[in-house]
Parts: C-alpha cells; sequence; structure tokens
C-alpha cells in the first residue's frame, strides 16, 4: 500500500453533515467563511486528494505537476515532478506518522534533496496547518475554535505536539483573499525560526460540496518588504476530491 493509501485510508468518516443552524455560535465572519466554503449538507470529509500544476522557484522559476493526499490528524504527502529544460527533478515533501520529510532526485535517480529531522518535522506540520485551509470540513468541526478581528478571521486547532493558528482575511461574502501563519523555516540557509508565511488566494474551484482555494501563490515573510524574495510557489488546483 502507497503513503497516499495509507494516509487516504486513514480519514475518519464524516461525524456530520455541514449544517449552517449548528454554527450560529461562531463569529460573524466565520460563519460567513464557511457558508461561502461548504455547501448545507455537505459531509464534513477531513480529507483530500487533489492534483495541481503551476511553477515552484528553484533558484529560476520551474513548471510542475503534483499530485497531494491531506488528512488532518494522519499528514500529507506533496509528490511532484519539475522540469528544468531537459533536466527534471521528481520527490517529495511529507509529514507522516509525525515526521516530516523531503526527498528529490534528478532524473528520478541522482539524489539532489534528502532531509529529515525535527526543524523539517516543524516546518512540515506549519505547512500542514495553512494547508487545512483546502479541507473547510474540518474547519468546520469542534477541534477548531475561532477569533474575528475586522474582515481576519483566525482558525485554533492542536496539530502534533503543539498549537496552530492560521489567519484568513475575507471579503464581506466570505470569500477568503489571503491566508497567514507563523511557520517554523530557514530562508538562504539561515537559522531555522518561525516567520511569516502565507500567499494571496486569486481564485476559487467548487469540488464535491467544497469551495476551495484553487489558484493561488505563497512564500516566506508574506505581508512585508521581503515577500518579493520569499515567493517561491504558485499553483492552480485541477482537480479533488473528500473523503
Amino acid at each position: 500500500m502507497t503513503v497516499e493509501d495509507k494516509l487516504w485510508n486513514a480519514a475518519t468518516p464524516p461525524a456530520a453533515n455541514f449544517d449552517p443552524a449548528k454554527i450560529r455560535h461562531l463569529p460573524e465572519r466565520v460563519r460567513a467563511f464557511l457558508c461561502h466554503a461548504i455547501a448545507e449538507g455537505t459531509p464534513l470529509a477531513t480529507s483530500i486528494r487533489f492534483r495541481m500544476s503551476g511553477e515552484i522557484k528553484v533558484k529560476g522559476w520551474l513548471p510542475f505537476h503534483a499530485t497531494q493526499v491531506l488528512t488532518y490528524g494522519a499528514g500529507f504527502i506533496w509528490r511532484a515532478k519539475a522540469h528544468m529544460g531537459v533536466i527534471s527533478m521528481s520527490g517529495f515533501d511529507q509529514l507522516v506518522e509525525g515526521q516530516g520529510q523531503m526527498d528529490w532526485k534528478l532524473f528520478g535517480l541522482i539524489p539532489f534533496i534528502s532531509v529529515d529531522g525535527e526543524d523539517i518535522t516543524r516546518a512540515a506540520e506549519g505547512r500542514m496547518a495553512v494547508e487545512c485551509m483546502w479541507i473547510p470540513g474540518f474547519l468546520a468541526s469542534p477541534a477548531v475554535t475561532w477569533t474575528e478581528d475586522g474582515s481576519k478571521i483566525t482558525a485554533h486547532f492542536p496539530l502534533g505536539g503543539s498549537a496552530a493558528s492560521v489567519t484568513l482575511e475575507l471579503l464581506p461574502t466570505g470569500q477568503p483573499t489571503s491566508c497567514l501563519i507563523m511557520r517554523w523555516g530557514s530562508v538562504n540557509k539561515e537559522s531555522f525560526r518561525y516567520m511569516p508565511f502565507g500567499g494571496t488566494i486569486e481564485e476559487e474551484a467548487t469540488f464535491g460540496g467544497f469551495t476551495i482555494p484553487s489558484k493561488l501563490s505563497v512564500g516566506w515573510n508574506f505581508g512585508n518588504e521581503k515577500y518579493a524574495e520569499g515567493e517561491f510557489f504558485r499553483c492552480r488546483v485541477e482537480g479533488a476530491e473528500f473523503r
């Protein structure tokens, strides 16, 4: 069984369907977001399996195609292939059984990047936290608490051995336009530390009753003058299913 299959099968069956009446206790903007993201009656899935394409910055911007499985509480695996002229690079980033890992090869054979350890795990947990915006069924669950500040809402929930807080900026309709988290990471081979991580949400698409970000760009130091250098990932979601 593949890692993807294990994560997909680890999804907890939805305990309920989305009912707007059951979120009346939440702040107004949070209710607007959840009602925008989830069609009434949709099973509150906590796992997504999807495919995407886009560009990733490895020195220059390289086109890529990827698949991903993300299951709250179990982890994620993002498996991709990128091209730089005639050179291909393939591999994965993952958080599985509480351990983060990155493993990439040139032409599928020559080791290029292979790292793991505590810093990589903590960085992967931050990635999983912000990507929970792709599983709004989880964000509607009792595991998540919310705060509201003007046009911004912040989801707070347990992740691994700590807690995560992800901020979304919304239009009055509840549509998100950006995401932000303080994520553990390293830029330009500097020491690992917490830095602003996030980006802009340019488009959405609806799959199986869920409306999710479908075109976005993200990177380090989102929201300050260093983001122009820190942006490294642009993607478009091409298809998704939930469980």
